[in-house]
């Protein structure tokens, strides 16, 4: 690529970023656009075009979009003291959410605890084919009890 052309494009693209005014180019390259501005019919061009957009964007009145006396109005409707029963509301609705947030850490922990013990038991329980020993054992106890 040529100097020239890249003097060109240098120049091209500090137009595009910087606009018309030459007060915002960088300094150390300011001449150099300059120059090539001078030299390119097409930068020349390039330079009005947004020499006419800087223009119409400087005499862009800028109006704010929220109206002060609107938000005023707003701010003196809103009540700055709670009635008897928003306070209470308000409060009930405090406890409720505390407590739902504290409540549902004990209940998960025991039931946790829970569905381990059944299933520790589930797969330690062996079946008994045999229960002659159980029954022994049982009808000796209530014979025990019912002997007088």
């Amino acid at each position: 690529m040529s100097p020239d052309r890249k003097q060109f494009e240098r120049a091209f693209e500090i137009i595009e970023a910087y606009g018309a005014d030459k007060a915002r180019w960088p300094d150390e390259e300011r001449s150099l656009v300059e120059l090539a501005i001078a030299r390119s019919p097409e930068l020349q061009m390039h330079f009005q075009v947004h020499k006419a957009l800087d223009d119409q964007l400087n005499a862009l009145e800028v109006r704010p979009r929220l109206n002060p006396e609107i938000i005023a109005q707003q701010i003196a409707a809103y009540p700055q003291r709670l009635s008897g029963a928003q306070w209470f509301q308000l409060q009930l609705e405090r406890l409720t959410e505390s407590m739902m947030a504290a409540l549902w850490k004990p209940v998960f922990a025991a039931s946790f605890v829970f569905l381990i013990g059944v299933g520790a038991g589930t797969v330690a329980l062996e079946p008994v084919e045999d229960w002659s020993q159980a029954e022994q054992f049982s009808f000796a106890v209530i014979g025990e009890e019912a002997s007088p």
